[in-house]
């Protein structure tokens, strides 16, 4: 082989090797950001779903939810209303409403784990009925602090809760609201 051919050979080496190391690395970068962005989102959710000191369990399956940072804090003992009298209303709304009432939350809503209402104390509960209910499906807490879900068990299907409490539920309430509510479900569902 000449001189010529020998660097013409080596040239074309040289350059066919660089291409390949290129491309590997960029393969690499690819993997590792991919990597990176697939271990972030796995951090999250479980930040989200991590029991702390604002969760509780309200279902066997499912965490209780509850972002605590924008309500109040009450005293346990006035956080249930005893004077207000659930038997005596006379439609699934009126008996939410006065689980709203007794339990001093601005709006509750029942939705299935679909996202369809079953029955609100809002006017336009369908988006929220959807968005709160896939969210308990996916085990995460809801973003918005001041949101409670809970998971009722009624003829062998779970019904979600979607309580907006004016403030914190303390949790001597809780069993007593998950009764509650069976109740309005097995009366009027």
């Amino acid at each position: 082989m000449d001189p010529t051919g020998y660097t013409t050979f080596l040239m074309t080496f040289i350059a066919i090797t660089t291409v390949i190391l290129v491309i590997a690395c960029a393969g690499c970068l690819y993997f590792i950001v991919d990597l990176h962005r697939n271990l972030s989102t796995i951090v999250d959710l479980h930040r989200r779903v991590t029991v702390d000191a604002g969760l509780a369990i309200s279902h066997p399956k499912r965490p209780f939810v509850q972002a605590t940072g924008g309500l109040k804090e009450e005293e346990p003992e006035s956080s249930i209303r005893t004077d207000i009298d659930l038997a005596a209303a006379g439609s699934l709304q009126e008996h939410l409403a006065a689980i709203a009432e007794k339990y001093s939350l601005t709006s509750f809503t029942l939705a299935t784990t679909d996202g369809l209402v079953i029955g609100s104390t809002r006017s336009d509960p369908q988006k929220e009925a959807a968005e709160w209910s896939y969210l308990y499906q996916q085990g995460e807490r809801p973003e918005n602090e001041d949101v409670r879900l809970i998971g009722v068990s009624h003829k062998g299907e779970t019904v979600i809760g979607i309580a907006r409490p004016v403030r914190k539920v303390s949790s001597d309430a809780l069993p007593v609201l998950e009764q509650d509510v069976g109740e309005a479900l097995r009366r009027w569902v």
